[in-house]
């Protein structure tokens, strides 16, 4: 397989557009009291499969959430209700939460939790030449500033270029040698299980690309702060994190 078919793979397979398409695949196999060829069958499937990402969610904004896909809040309020009463999911109307009744499996919820965010390049990032262009060959567009889809103003786009086009690659001697671990105490059991996901994710990826030369691509925020757009590899993160990555053109001092 060459680089240009491993690109393909890794952004269009291991990317969070892939999130909904999977959890609603994994929604169908739920006891769903309709017939799959309906409206209702359609929407329970939105509904649930909101509910395996989200786990617990306020009811107003999970109706609207599906809302905006199928047009029919009453038909959506209904529908929602007849779930809770075949116990495919839990409201409590006191708080106004809805909580999933189902859960992924663990495998399944590491799976997507790394899909949630975007993987090194392999191939050099495109040219950005409007703010609408990301740098990735296969992903659909998105704004270059940080949460606002809409910035129309003028950014700097020779500088993302610029730091889209550096070659980097993972030390492998931080990786073999080196234990990640969290600058200050975990409290809590949840918050131990959250760290150890992490790291093994983190492992799990450097681990695919220890061997290749690869790229970030990068955003800007509205204070013109600029930001690699990676989670588990990353040269912004923690000492580890930083530390991990490398360019893989390197000069000696």
């Amino acid at each position: 397989m060459d680089l240009k078919q491993r690109e393909e793979i890794l952004e269009k397979n291991l990317c969070k557009y892939q999130l909904k398409p999977l959890l609603r695949n994994k929604a169908k196999y739920l006891p769903i009291p309709f017939n799959p060829d309906s409206i209702e069958y359609s929407i329970s499937i939105e509904l649930l499969a909101q509910m395996l990402f989200f786990k617990r969610k306020e009811l107003d904004i999970l109706i609207g959430m599906v809302y905006t896909r199928f047009k029919d809040i009453n038909q959506v309020l209904e529908i929602f209700y007849q779930l809770v009463d075949s116990d495919l999911l839990d409201y409590n109307s006191d708080s106004k939460q809805v909580i999933t009744v189902y859960s992924l499996e663990p495998e399944e919820e590491e799976k997507l939790q790394q899909m949630m965010y975007p993987q090194p390049m392999l191939l050099p990032p495109k040219k950005v030449v409007r703010n609408s262009d990301t740098g990735y060959r296969y992903l659909p567009k998105s704004s270059i500033v940080l949460r606002n889809s809409f910035f129309k103003e003028d950014v700097n786009l020779d500088h993302i270029n610029r730091v889209n086009s550096v070659p980097l690659r993972i030390n492998k001697e931080v990786l073999e040698n080196l234990e990640h671990k969290p600058k200050k105490t975990l409290p809590t059991v949840k918050d131990r299980e959250n760290w150890n996901r992490f790291v093994r994710q983190q492992r799990e990826i450097a681990e695919s690309y220890k061997d290749d030369t690869f790229y970030l691509t990068h955003k800007y925020d509205k204070r013109g702060r600029i930001y690699c757009q990676g989670y588990h590899i990353t040269y912004q993160g923690d000492d580890y994190s930083n530390a991990l990555v490398e360019f893989a053109n390197g000069e000696k001092l």
